[in-house]
This record gives C-alpha cells, structure tokens and sequence, in this order.
C-alpha cells in the first residue's frame, strides 16, 4: 500500500519531474491511480468539451458563452475509439499546452484541475499515465500537483488494524471532479485530439495503439475488487501498511491506488470508467466491473 501519491507528500520542490520519451520499468515510474481518472477524465478527457476550432474564443468553442446560431451537423466517426474527427489544426505536441490549458480551465473552478494545468507537457502525462496504468502501475510522478496533503491513517480497536475514513475523504475533491466530467463530450474530444494522443504514446515505445492502451487500463481499473470499508490490515515495512487479505494486497499498484479511494468512492470512480469507455467505443460486454 505504499506505492502512491502519499510518498510524494511533502517532496514538492516546485518543479515537475521531467518527462523522457522512453520505457522505465522502475519503481520511479509506478503511477497512481489518481492519474488515470484524473488526467484520463480531466485532463484529455475534460478536453473533449471543445467544438470544431473556429475563430471564437474557447469559452464560446465549448458552449460556455451563448452564441447567436447553434447548427447541428452530422459528425463522422474517427477510426477507433473517440467520436468525430480530429481537429487538423492542432498545434505540434510540444505546443499543445497553450491550446488545452484556456479549454479546460473553464470547465470547472476546482483547485484540483487548476493544480494539474500548472504542470507542462498534459498530453504526454496523460499517455504516460494511461501505458503505466495498462501495466499495471501507478502515475504518481506525472500528478504530484494533487498529492494528497494530510497523511494516511489507520484506527486500532483492540487487534483489530483497519483504514480511518478520514484517509479516504483526502480524495473526495478529486472523485467530485471525476464525476462532473460528461463523457459524451469526453468521447468527441478525444477523437479530436487523437493525431497527438498516438504521437505522444508512440514517444514511449510501447509498441501498439493508444486506444489498446486506453482500452487495457480502464479494463484493468474495472477490474479491481473492493474490500469491505472495516478490511483488516497489517503494519508493513517501517510506516507502511498492508492488507491481511492478499486477494487486496496482491493487486497490481495501480489496482491498490484505486482502493485507498474507499470502497463506496472507488465504486463511484468505477462507474465513471464504465461509461466513460462505452462513449469512446469499447464494447460494453468488455467493461465489467468486479465490485
């Protein structure tokens, strides 16, 4: 249970590690969970919001500023997951932040999403996260910005080691966030900005699609089964702890980040993956949740 975002408490020296275009099996690059829903839903995922790129504002691009006519328009489907086509206008990758950051910002005056737009390099964080979580790991190093703050805590009654909900509640802003993203408009962006997506994956060689990437990691997420909120735990190694039960303690990192959720909040989460996939194209027969 010590593979995430709570080691980066505390280590924030105000620069974001750098991003290198290359495959790290260490523990380094084992990220949390917070990354997949976070910047899968968020940070590409809120980007979905965004209309055709017109000559209007980005706040008017989305809708967020009335405009005198809305025509409807049939859209064509891109190939693979994502509804639409992409925008042939997008900036290179390496400037794309300009292009996201106004996008995104007027989606919602949460402190989370304003902490991860004052990271660079959104794009490639989010595949970075997304291959890690396929693996099976955790994104920690690319979402320090929403580390939780207050420590991680357990409660002893008698023998008896279980989890203090006030650990799970450091992550109630980050799953309300989640949960305001629309995935119909999560899905349409993602088909916009898919040409920088598969680049940006492509960087990590990986081999495959990121749509396979995407596909495997929201399986994986979906996966996961919840324990009980009073599940026993044990003292690990120095501060560490662990569950008794290794049908828990045997998952995969990104697996275990999702649990320090709780399990009514990682349930919620679930849901959000669920439909979130089902708007991009995955077969809903391929999203079954475990809990």
């Amino acid at each position: 249970m010590d593979e995430d975002l709570d080691r980066l408490r505390g280590q924030d020296d105000g620069r974001e590690p750098l991003l290198v275009p290359r495959r790290d099996h260490t523990a380094n690059n084992r990220l949390a969970w917070i990354g997949l829903f976070v910047l899968v839903a968020v940070v590409v995922g809120a980007l979905w919001w965004w209309a055709p790129r017109t000559s209007k504002s980005p706040a008017e691009a989305i809708g967020r500023v009335p405009t005198e006519e809305v025509v409807e328009r049939p859209v064509p489907q891109v190939q693979g997951l994502g509804v639409g086509e992409p925008d042939p206008n997008l900036p290179p990758l390496g400037n794309l932040d300009g292009y996201v950051r106004p996008l995104l910002a007027v989606l919602s005056s949460r402190p989370e999403l304003a902490a991860l737009l004052a990271s660079d390099g959104l794009v490639r964080r989010f595949a970075v996260s997304v291959d890690a979580i396929a693996r099976g790991d955790s994104p920690a190093g690319q979402v320090r910005a929403v580390a939780p703050r207050a420590p991680f805590k357990v409660q002893q009654r008698g023998d008896e080691l279980t989890i203090d909900p006030a650990s799970y509640a450091r992550y109630d802003g980050l799953v309300i966030l989640v949960e305001d993203m629309p995935t119909p408009q999560l899905a349409r962006l993602y088909g916009r900005l898919k040409p920088r997506l598969e680049e940006a994956y492509a960087e990590l060689g990986a081999g495959g699609t990121f749509d396979d990437a995407m596909t495997r990691a929201i399986r994986h997420l979906l996966a996961t089964p919840l324990p009980p909120p009073n599940a026993q735990m044990q003292q690990a190694r120095g501060i560490n702890y662990a569950y008794n039960d290794e049908r828990y303690e045997g998952l995969s990192a990104a697996q275990r980040q999702l649990l320090r959720l709780g399990p009514d909040r990682a349930r919620r989460v679930q849901e959000r993956l669920r439909a979130f996939g089902i708007a991009l194209g995955i077969p809903a027969d391929q999203l079954r949740s475990r809990s």
